[in-house]
Order: structure tokens, then sequence, then C-alpha cells
């Protein structure tokens, strides 16, 4: 008997969830030249989410399920000989801020923790802090702290590099620039309508009986997701240490401040970085902020004004935090300045589903400023949600849903702000080059 052919998949975007799901679907024997992976520019992306320095890597969440993903993620990055050298364990301070007490994250994801059979999991006070890592010696005033000894970090960027090349010597064919920047997919006339592959912007059609859809914030750009997905703008930026400071902070932990702000100790070129969650930014007239229309926002692209900078309140904030987490780096000149769009959701939760309506059609988007740690793992439950053999629990949260016309529902409270206004030239802070 005659075995099935492989059908062809196509997957646009080479990001976390794309990535990750070529990656395991040649680890899986899936046969190279049945598979095919495009994105506008070359790994990575400059306009992907994922494209950073520095990402924290955590099983730390108060929801079971993805407490559970993210030590299986942990692991990977401590054994998978393509993550371990870029990940960095640091331990990280989980902070429940004040103004977020009893929100529940903190106490539940300590508890999570604690049932994982993480040893060290302990509360926190600013003296034990300061006593341990000397940097840390704010008044940080009404934060409440916990300590995960087993958390950190990794260096984004050069972890895709480094997935993007096991790929490639797996067999993998990636095609980019025009030839992978996709412009619209394609589908058979009769009903229901059925997946025939995508058109790139070379004018080339590319066929295959599955096409899997990857592009973070830009996903609702090629297909309609509705207002499952809002493409949100959050500001981060970075810092260079002096040699004296260097040897202060080698050893400090990843602070991640519930709903503020998040920084990390220095990588290998002395640079800090924090990224700022205290407030989004969107764009008027497009969905991106509250009472415009009901269509989601379409994000700028960094790689086409990559000297765009962040409003000036957002580089206040960075400073505000520092004053009260670190004081002695409060008044660093910042470089690398950027807005980095992502695709939130209204419930944090991915949306990692067949399109309901056309057959062929698959998304893996949503990724809700908490992807990236999954690089390792994520893949695996992509290609069993293609497959359908994606278990009921996952397929439950990763469903395709209702969605919210309110993009600020994607922030959980926090304000999103006219991106637009906000950078005018009164306003703007023009960052420094490395």
């Amino acid at each position: 008997m005659l075995s099935k052919p492989t059908p062809k998949i196509i997957i646009v975007g080479a990001g976390t969830f794309g990535l990750s799901t070529g990656l395991h679907l040649l680890r899986q024997n899936h046969p190279p030249s049945q598979l095919l992976l495009l994105d506008r520019y070359p790994c990575p992306s400059p306009d992907a989410a994922s494209n950073d320095s520095s990402r924290a890597i955590r099983p730390d969440y108060p929801d079971t399920f993805y407490a559970r993903l993210g030590q299986e993620a942990l692991q990977a990055w401590t054994e998978d000989n393509v993550f371990t050298q870029h990940f960095y364990k640091s331990g990280r301070l989980g902070v429940e801020p004040k103004g977020r007490e009893g929100d529940g994250y903190m106490r539940g994801s300590e508890e999570n923790l604690k049932q994982l059979g993480i040893d060290g999991i302990r509360s926190m006070e600013r003296g034990d802090i300061n006593e341990r890592w000397k940097g840390l010696n704010g008044e940080m005033e009404g934060w409440n702290i916990y300590f995960n000894p087993e958390a950190g970090w990794a260096n984004a960027r050069e972890a895709l590099k480094a997935a993007m090349a096991e790929y490639v010597r797996l067999g993998g064919n990636f095609l980019c620039g025009s030839q992978g920047d996709v412009v619209s997919v394609n589908y058979t006339e009769s009903q229901p309508e059925t997946v025939t592959g995508v058109v790139t912007a070379d004018g080339k059609t590319h066929e295959a009986a599955k096409v899997l859809i990857c592009a973070g914030a830009y996903t609702p750009q090629l297909i309609d997701t509705g207002t499952q997905i809002h493409p949100i703008g959050l500001c981060l930026a970075h810092w260079r240490l002096t040699p004296a400071e260097l040897e202060i902070w080698k050893d400090h932990p990843v602070v991640d401040i519930r709903h503020r702000g998040y920084f990390f100790p220095p990588d290998n070129r002395g640079l800090m970085k924090m990224g700022v969650g205290a407030t989004g930014y969107g764009l008027p007239g497009k969905g991106g902020v509250p009472g415009e229309s009901k269509n989601v926002a379409v994000p700028t692209r960094y790689s086409l004004v990559p000297d765009q900078g962040i409003p000036k309140e957002a580089e206040v904030e960075i400073r505000k935090i520092l004053r009260e987490a670190c004081p002695s780096l409060a008044n660093k000149e910042f470089f690398d300045m950027k807005v980095c769009w992502d695709g939130m959701t209204p419930d944090s939760n991915w949306l990692i589903t067949p399109h309901p309506t056309k057959v062929g059609l698959f998304i893996a988007g949503g990724g809700a400023g908490h992807a990236f740690k999954f690089l390792p793992n994520i893949g695996k439950y992509i290609v069993k949600m293609m497959e359908g053999t994606l278990s009921k629990e996952s397929a439950e949260k990763w469903r395709w849903r209702a969605g919210h016309p309110d993009p600020s529902t994607a922030m959980q409270g926090r304000p999103i702000k006219d991106l637009k206004e906000a950078l005018r030239p009164a306003t703007k802070f023009f960052p420094s080059k490395l």
C-alpha cells in the first residue's frame, strides 16, 4: 500500500512561532522539500518583537497551564544545544508594585512554582535584596517581592539566529526579501474556501496544502482575525555600564515589576535594558486607541522608521522605575530606544488554531508579550494543532474566539495612548546611537 504523500507547508513569518514550528517539523522528519519558511527580512527581522537583546525565561505564571509549559521551556533552554549557549540563569525577582496588590498574579505564580517542585522560591525584603545585590539599593516602596533562582534571561536575537542556523542545517528552505514578503493568501473559488498557497512581493505564487500565518503584530494585515489580536506598541531602552558598574551588576537577577516594567543584568556588550509596560501605544483612526474604529491598528515597521525614538513620557517612566530600584542608574544615557510592536490579546492567551472557515489555513499569533520564552518548545504544539492532535486543554486555550473591539482590554486596564501624538517633536525622546 502506497503511503500518503506529505503535504506541502508554508510558514509565513520567521519569528518565535514560525521558526519554532519549522524547526520542530524538521526534527520530526518532515521532508525539507515540503516545507518553506518565508519572511520579509533575513532572520532576525527588524520588525519582529523577538528581535531583542534580552527576554525573560521563566515558568512564573498564576495559570498552571502556562506554568507547566514554561517549566518545559526552561528545561529546553538548559538542555537543547541550540539554545543553551544563549540562556543565562540569573534568577528573577517578581515584583508586585504598589497599586497592584490583590490581583493574584504574584501569589498565584509563587504557589505554582512550589507545586512544580522548583526549589528556592522565597519572599524577599528590601534589606535582603540590597545585601545580596548591591546595585538594587533603591527604596522600592510598597513592593512585594519574591525570588525564583531557576529563572533567567536569554539573548533573544542570538537565540533566533541559532534556531535559524539549525533549521537551515536540517535542510529547511527559507526565502526573504521580495521573495519572502507575502502579500496575499490564495484560496479556491469553490466552497468551502481552501488554501492553495501564497503570493510574494516578487509576483511569484507558492503552492501549498497548508499555510501557517505567524506574522506577529502584522498578522491582521494578512488575514482577518477580527478583534482577537490588537497590535500595541511598548517602549524599551538600553544603557551602557562603566567597568566599575559592570563589576557590581554582573550577577544580578532579572527584575520584573508587574505591569510597570522589567530590566535585565548586563549582556556581553555591557548594556542593560528596560522594557516599560505601564502604557501601550496605538495609532488613531485605525482602531489602535480607545474610542476609534473597531478595526485593529496597523503597526509601524521599525525597519522603516529606525530613528523614530520613543515618547518622552516613556523615558520619564523608565527613569522613575530606576530611581525606585537602583538610583545610580537613573540618569544614564539611553541607547537603542524603540517602540516594539506585539500582537496583544484581551485574555493574554495566544491564537494557535485552524481558521474556522478556510480549509488549510492556520494561525499562530497573538503572542501577548509573553511568547518568546517558549521558542524551544512552542513549535511542537503548533505542529500538533496543524495535525489535529492538540490536547483539548491547549485547543481550548488557543481557540478562535470573539475578541474585543476595545484595544485597552488587551492591556488589562493599563492605558493606550496615541503614538503619533506622543511622538510629536515636543514630546519625543531622540535616542543616541550605539
